[in-house]
This record gives structure tokens, sequence and C-alpha cells, in this order.
């Protein structure tokens, strides 16, 4: 809770920074991990920006298992029992990944500029999680002979499933640090390069007790658990700057 708290509180300050006086500028890069663009003012040696992505998820499983079983009566029929059971699961997601950063100029000669970026982004997951159950049973008098089954016990169940779990798996948080490049190619457009490092940070956190009493004994039990995880990887990018 404090880490994206405090990640929001960098978002909004990074934000409040852009609508500061300073020539507007409009970058968009196909890199980076996503395709991002981002709104920014050049302020000289500082260029704070900010921006939002989008990422769209979705996929379906399906699953499905029968058994049957058969024996002979003793008047000369062969009964046979069948079952079958089929599962399915829609998953659908949609996260909004606001970000923010500040780029700090090292060197502007010669319409090459260099600089330092230092980045923070989160994600605010949007998830829909459901899914359905058929069982169907079946059972034949006289199975060799050819009777028809009897396929009256189905049963069929759609529900929606708990998407706690989901919604923590995708909310994290990022920070990264990069150098790049940038070549001023005309009075309003320029394009540069970027390589750096960054980090994707997240925490899992899933508790549950149970109570119970017997006459006049109370009795229960309760655990807890936590996942901490932090991913950090290399990225490149080349990004299209225009000056508004």
């Amino acid at each position: 809770m404090f880490t994206r708290l405090f990640f929001q509180i960098v978002l909004l300050s990074s934000f409040l920074l852009t609508t500061a006086y300073g020539q507007v500028i409009f970058s968009a890069s196909p890199g980076g991990g996503i395709a991002s663009a981002s709104f920014g003012i050049d302020r000289g040696k500082f260029i704070p920006y900010a921006g939002i992505d989008v990422i769209w998820i979705s996929f379906d499983m399906k699953t499905s298992e029968s058994d049957f079983s058969m024996y002979e009566t003793g008047n000369g029929q062969t009964r046979r029992y069948e079952s079958s059971d089929n599962n399915s699961m829609d998953f659908s997601a949609n996260l909004l990944i606001p970000h923010a950063g500040i780029k700090y100029v090292l060197s502007d000669k010669n319409d090459i500029k260099t600089y330092l970026n230092g980045r923070a982004f989160l994600s605010i997951p949007f998830v829909k999680v459901s899914g359905s159950e058929t069982s169907r049973y079946y059972y034949w008098e006289d199975y060799v002979n050819g009777s028809n089954p009897d396929d009256s016990n189905i049963y069929i169940d759609e529900y929606d499933v708990d998407d706690k779990i989901a919604k923590e798996i995708l909310s994290f948080t990022g920070l990264s640090l990069g150098y790049g490049a940038e070549y001023k190619f005309s009075s309003n457009f320029s394009i540069g390069s970027e390589f750096g490092l960054q980090m994707l940070i997240n925490s899992i956190e899933e508790s549950e007790s149970n109570v119970d009493s017997w006459y006049d004994e109370s009795y229960g039990d309760e655990w807890s658990a936590r996942l901490n995880g932090i991913l950090r990887l290399t990225y490149a990018k080349l990004y299209l700057t225009y000056k508004i």
C-alpha cells in the first residue's frame, strides 16, 4: 500500500510539473516494453513529462475429462456408465498505466542532445474472470445390443471467478533509469534512442481464518502468505519528438 501511495505522489507531482512554463513537446515510441506516448515541457536542463499507456489482455481455457465403466449382467446384457466434464474459463483485463518522469540534459551541442531519464509508472487493472462447467452422465441398459442411452442427468453451471488474485498480480509499480541521445533534424522534429534498466515491483498477500465451536469449546485456524517480487530488465527504444 505504501509503495503504491508513494508512486501516486510521484506521478501527481510530475503531472503538475508538466503544467509549468516551457515549450510543450510530444513524444511517441514503439519500444521500451510497450508502445508509449507522453507530453512534456522543455525547460532547458530539465524536461518533465507524463502520459498514460493501455494494455489489453484476454485468453480462454477449456478442459475436458471423461470416464466409463461396463459390466456383464446375468441375463446377457452389457451395461455401460459414462460421464464427461467440460470446463471453460474466460479472462479479460484492461491495464491503465500512467507514467511520469523527468529528463536531465547532459549536453546540447550541434543539434545533438544527451540526457539521463528517470521514470515511474504503475498499473491500474480492470479484470473480469468467468467460467462454466458442464457435466453429463450417460447410462445404457444394454450397450452391446444398441439400446438408447439415458442422458437426462445433465448439470450446467456458469459462475464468476474471484478476480482478487488476478488484480493483485497485475497491480504492479515500476521504475526505470536510462541514458539517451536525441538528434534535432528540423525546427520542430527530433529523433532519439535510449537504453536503460527498468524494474517491476509487486507484492501479493493472502490470509484466511476459520473459527468454529462445539458445545462449550471453540477452535479455529488461520494462515497468511505474502509474496514479494522484483523483475529487473533492460530496455531499448527509438522515439520521435515533436515540439509544439
